[in-house]
């Protein structure tokens, strides 16, 4: 594996655990720049509604990826449109019931939990081949994430429409993501990039001319300017490491769990961690470092 091609050099010597720290590092990243998004999404609904939040949100990287849209479509020609109906329906659904669900007060640790709980499953829908010793990294995780969240001291809980659209969003993000994994045959981490942000447009357009538009206050414009970089920076940290590690690249999703719930409690004063957390934040670190190493040495 020759990371110096994606512009990231290697540390040292080529074992398989140095090639593999740029993508794991980059995995890392993308989870923590995610799991602000909670947050950020609530400051930014704060005044506005979620038609105008949306198209800001989107609408700003939409303009900026433009200028690549003739190249990128170019590698992509040939492509049914029933797929690109099918990508553009589940990306928009996974947005807006997001916000929706965000927007109703659901708790950052349980919208982390919610995506958590896909990992398995995208695993399975992505044929990912696993052994006895990945399996149990996995359960490591699995396990330790549960307890997370059983151990916090929720004193809010979901209706059953919020729980209802944070699932289905979470169900769009697989197809994403396994969606994601059939473009990096056809594109680069950075065209994806061009390529999600371009799915959006629909929505942008249809939303524009019936959102109740009016100026955002500076913290809420800040947090949709944060949302719009966020997301582009994200997908294409995301894209890199699932290139490379690919259970690794779904697994990490679980760091987003305790990273939302650490951030919602900082800016939003959502419940503290607790000891056990600590202690299952411990297992689940465990589990992932566990897991890169077995997909690094695969790479040797």
């Amino acid at each position: 594996m020759n990371l110096a091609q994606y512009g990231i050099p290697l540390l040292g010597g080529r074992s398989g655990w140095r090639n593999a720290l740029g993508p794991a590092l980059s995995g890392i990243t993308a989870m923590l720049i995610w799991a602000s998004m909670p947050t950020l999404i609530k400051y930014g609904t704060d005044d506005l509604d979620l038609l105008q939040f949306v198209v800001l949100r989107y609408g700003l990287p939409l303009v900026c990826v433009v200028p690549f849209l003739p190249a990128v479509l170019t590698k992509v020609r040939g492509t049914a449109w029933r797929r690109w109906f099918v990508l553009a329906i589940t990306m928009q659904a996974h947005v807006v019931l997001q916000v929706y669900a965000l927007q109703h007060s659901l708790p950052a640790s349980w919208f982390g939990l919610a995506f958590a709980l896909g990992v398995p499953l995208t695993i399975v829908a992505l044929k990912a081949t696993l052994d006895t010793a990945k399996v149990a990294s996995l359960g490591s995780a699995l396990v330790g994430i549960l307890l997370f969240v059983r151990f916090q001291d929720l004193d809010m809980f979901p209706t059953l429409g919020v729980v209802l659209a944070i699932l289905g969003s979470m169900v769009a993000w697989i197809v994403l993501t396994v969606q994601m994994v059939h473009l990096q045959k056809r594109l680069g981490d950075g065209e994806i990039l061009v390529v999600f942000i371009l799915l959006m447009a629909p929505a942008v357009i249809a939303m524009a001319p019936v959102a109740a538009w009016r100026w955002p206050t500076l913290i809420g414009g800040t947090a949709i300017v944060a949302l719009a970089a966020g997301v582009a920076l994200a997908l294409v940290l995301f894209s890199f490491c699932l290139r490379h590690l690919r259970v690794f690249g779904v697994s990490v999703q679980y760091l987003e769990t305790i990273f939302a719930a650490l951030i919602g409690t900082a800016f939003r004063g959502e419940p503290g961690l607790t000891v056990p957390q600590v202690l299952a934040i411990i297992l689940v670190i465990g589990g992932l470092g566990a897991l890169n190493h077995l997909e690094a040495a695969q790479s040797e």
